[in-house]
Formats: structure tokens, sequence, C-alpha cells
């Protein structure tokens, strides 16, 4: 894992924001390997490098590393959520879809802005789900990462007559 984060960066040069999804695989002493390593290469972000039901081992991570350490895509409440954030993490990323939609997000989001984390909502699936969390994303103020987008899709495109369109990077 570690000499593909390195390759990535070396293709795309030091300018370029990366993140890193770990998918819940390392144990705690794997996650700050190579969250170190992470560090070292300039990423922005470190996602789920524990089981993500191992609220108090994520908290760990996240307090030993210097990179932000998110979770959350696999909250399904806002106590949930509250947990994590007591435990150290410093970025959540709730999924609009998993979180009762956009009031649940807009919950989320006035969550982590009381107590001063970064939000970065999880959605990859590509229906209404994007558009919703589009809309909730370009609605908050402390919004200050990119928002996922999975595209194209064919499912997308089922769905919308004129389906959005990022133009370099934005949706206007």
């Amino acid at each position: 894992d570690i000499a593909k984060a390195r390759a990535v960066r070396a293709l795309v040069g030091d300018g370029f924001p990366l993140t890193f999804d770990a998918n819940n695989c390392y144990s705690i002493g794997g996650a700050i390997r190579v969250g170190r390593a992470l560090e070292d290469l300039g990423y922005w972000w470190f996602e789920e490098p524990v089981q993500h039901y191992h609220v108090k081992a994520m908290g760990e991570v996240a307090q030993r590393l210097s990179i932000t350490v998110s979770a959350g895509e696999q909250t399904y409440t806002t106590a949930a959520l509250a947990d994590l954030i007591a435990a150290g993490v410093r970025m959540v990323q709730p999924d609009i879809v998993k979180m009762g939609g956009i009031t649940g997000l807009l919950r989320c989001a006035a969550l982590a802005q009381a107590h001063g984390v970064e939000l970065v909502p999880h959605q990859t699936q590509p229906m209404i789900g994007h558009m919703a969390n589009l809309h909730v994303v370009a609605s908050l103020l402390q919004g200050t990462k990119p928002a996922e987008w999975n595209d194209p899709s064919t499912r997308t495109h089922a769905v919308f007559e004129n389906p959005p369109v990022p133009v370099n990077g934005l949706f206007h």
C-alpha cells in the first residue's frame, strides 16, 4: 500500500491533493505506520484506517498521527458520529443516504461545526443521493474539501433528464 501511495504521488506531483481510503483494513499499528508514510507524502487525509466499529481504535490512530483521520461513512446516527468525534476523529464523513437525508446530514454538519471538526460527506450512490449531497455541501460555509462524485454512471443518467456534470472539477 505504501509503495502504491508513493507511486501515485510521484505520478501526479507534490501539488496535487491526494487522500487514502484504507477501507477498514489495518490494525492500530499498521494504520500508524501507513499514516506516517502518507504524512511524509503530503496526503490530505487517511480514511477509515481501522475497523469502523472500533471507535476507540479509530480515535487512537487519529490522535497519534498528524494526517487527518476520517471516519463515519458507515455511521447511522448522530450519537455514533458524536462518539467518533469524542474519540479524537477530526474529520467525519457521514453518508446522506444512511443519515436520514438532507435533514440528517444537516444535523451532522451542525454537530461537526459545534465540535470544530471537518465534515466531508460520503456519497457514492450515483442517483438522487448525489444531488441531495451536492445541495447540502453547497450550502455549508464550513465545507473545505471536495465532495465525492461517482460518475459516469448509467444509473445517474437513467434518473435525470439532464444529469449534472462537473466542469473543471466544479458544479455550477
